[in-house]
């Protein structure tokens, strides 16, 4: 329930940062229904915001604050009471190193499953290249990491680990349990041609909070999948120009 919850939380403020932004931007539309239309259009929620990187951080910043609000709300139907009992222990020597390292392993195997499944199909841009083509420049990057690599892994890591994974794995086995929160993790970005990249990083960041017990880690994965993605992309859109 308190999964639930949180994670309806996290799509509708999504969903409300996206109609205002139309709202603003297209005073024309004189309906829900045009707004609705206009945003499926562009991707829906997240499709909206691509074209300020303000815009797209205080979008996941405001999400990010509205599932963990839900949380904070909710926290009495859970079965732990503290922050270290829920999966942010304090970091133990080595944990974010190896964060760090498996999420960087993590990115390889994901790009090379995406690799093999270019070969297979024709391939389509990804949500990552959609942002990437819209924000250019030293601002545009540093506020794209920080919503990439800060925010996002925080926010994903607290549904998708600490609640999600950590739900599944008391009912069945850890590595069901992992598979099973990496599929819906994938199925969570929308994105049926990154679903098998998304269901592996899904499953490589359930692998380590169960090593490290600790969400930091995770986090610490987390962000360096998005910080090295991010960082290519931007360097090979600039190599392009």
């Amino acid at each position: 329930m308190v999964w639930t919850a949180a994670f309806a939380a996290f799509w509708a403020v999504s969903f409300g940062v996206a109609i205002a932004w139309a709202e603003v931007q297209h005073p024309e539309f004189h309906s829900f229904g045009q707004l609705v239309h206009f945003l499926r259009g562009t991707r829906f929620g997240a499709g909206a915001v691509f074209w300020s990187p303000g815009l797209l951080l205080l979008a996941v910043t405001a999400r990010t604050g509205a599932a963990l609000l839900v949380i904070y709300w909710l926290r009495g139907l859970l079965p732990v009471r503290t922050l270290d009992e829920f999966g942010f222990r304090r970091p133990a020597p080595g944990d974010i190193a190896y964060g760090v390292w498996m999420g960087i392993g993590i990115m390889i195997v994901a790009a090379a499953v995406l690799a093999v499944q270019d070969m297979l199909v024709h391939p389509k841009a990804s949500t990552w290249l959609a942002i990437v083509h819209f924000h250019h420049g030293p601002v545009a990057y540093v506020l794209d990491i920080i919503g990439a690599s800060v925010v996002t892994p925080i926010a994903e890591e607290t549904l998708f680990r600490g609640l999600l994974y950590a739900g599944l794995v008391q009912r069945t086995r850890p590595f069901v349990a992992a598979i099973a929160s990496g599929f819906i993790f994938a199925a969570f970005h929308f994105n049926v041609y990154g679903l098998l990249g998304n269901m592996v990083a899904g499953t490589g960041l359930a692998y380590v909070y169960y090593k490290r017990r600790t969400l930091w880690a995770s986090c610490a994965s987390h962000a360096a999948i998005n910080f090295i993605g991010f960082s290519f992309l931007y360097l090979g859109h600039l190599v392009g120009r």
